[in-house]
């Protein structure tokens, strides 16, 4: 049945609308607007909590939503896009306040590698920490990564995180992300294609979720 009227919430102009269902019972929404990502919180009965939507930036450049998780006392991180040219962006995080303003002083970029923002990447958390799986171009091939985003906005495996494999070769793409009942180990699924991309397959990595090592061998199984 629905809650917010039978025709939902209007909550504005454009695309790639994002939802992060708070536990108090809130709601944050960002969407692309015209001139970059924005967001606005809603309560139980979809009337907005803030004056006027916030802007999700870097500082400069337009910006996509793409993935958000709420984190201790109210506060979330939100994961988006730089837009760089065409479809091509940088990932990069910010954490915000119940009152959506940032609280890291400048946006963190999780991967120096390209991605592109109309396409979807998945993500995990334990606690207030954060794990993105993506993929992005390695001269010629595609390469699969895992991001680790503590809640101080550090990057503990590096520039962009975990590689999938030490795979040099085949594809790695569309990687989806899952961590166990304990938070003991992240898993990771990627589509593999050859040069070519007529030979497709999957392969699985596992993750050690504190340093990043890669558990299923070098090249994953």
């Amino acid at each position: 049945n629905p809650l917010w009227n039978a025709n939902g919430v209007n909550v504005g102009s454009g695309n790639i609308v994002t939802v992060l269902p708070l536990t108090s019972g809130e709601t944050i929404v960002s969407w692309l607007s015209s001139t970059g990502a924005v967001m606005q919180k809603y309560d139980n009965n979809g009337t907005t909590v803030w004056p006027t939507t916030q802007t999700i930036t870097t500082g400069s450049g337009v910006t996509a939503p793409a993935n958000f998780f709420e984190i201790t006392g109210g506060d979330y991180i939100a994961v988006f896009h730089l837009l760089t040219g065409g479809i091509t962006s940088n990932l990069y995080a910010q954490r915000y306040d119940a009152s959506g303003d940032a609280q890291w002083t400048n946006a963190v970029q999780i991967s120096a590698k390209s991605t592109a923002f109309n396409r979807s990447y998945e993500g995990v958390q334990n606690g207030d920490v954060v794990y993105m799986a993506y993929f992005g171009p390695d001269g010629s091939r595609f390469d699969s990564y895992v991001q680790r985003i503590n809640p101080d906005g550090s990057l503990p495996w590096g520039a962009n995180g975990a590689d999938f494999s030490t795979n040099t070769t085949d594809n790695e793409m569309s990687s989806s992300i899952a961590i166990n009942d304990n938070a003991s180990a992240i898993y990771v699924v990627a589509n593999y294609s050859d040069g070519s991309q007529n030979m497709k397959g999957e392969y699985i990595q596992k993750f050690d979720p504190e340093t990043g090592a890669r558990m299923f061998t070098e090249t994953a199984k």
